[in-house]
């Protein structure tokens, strides 16, 4: 996370899996994501939906990733200014974690309120 956070880090490369996701948006830091998997091909989609990083596109030959095509993603994320503008507001979510606790508290409370009856 201290990586992560460093201010000489322009972005996060990642396969997008989940846990990976939510540490760089912890600290506001943008992504260069290269999905391999099926949940990881979601989360880049949602991830470029909301603008905090770029995709690396597919060779439409053989569906592999190719140096032109990681460069254009590097550049395109380090150039526009967008997406660590997004990533730092994302941070606001992902990194309170007062706000994570008090989600915690209401579900806990939520599932104690709502319990199903025990029959003997």
């Amino acid at each position: 996370m201290r990586i992560l956070a460093h201010k000489s880090v322009g972005g996060f490369m990642t396969s997008c899996g989940w846990s990976s996701v939510i540490e760089s948006l912890q600290v506001g830091c943008p992504l260069v994501m290269l999905p391999f998997q099926i949940d990881q091909f979601v989360v880049a989609w949602f991830m470029e939906e909301k603008r905090v990083g770029v995709k690396v596109q597919r060779s439409e030959h053989d569906g592999k990733f190719t140096g032109e095509s990681l460069a254009n993603a590097l550049r395109s994320m380090m150039l526009e200014k967008t997406y660590r503008n997004e990533a730092k507001e994302m941070s606001k979510i992902f990194g309170d974690k007062e706000l994570h606790q008090k989600y915690a508290d209401e579900f806990v409370e939520y599932m104690e309120i709502h319990r199903p009856a025990i029959k003997d």
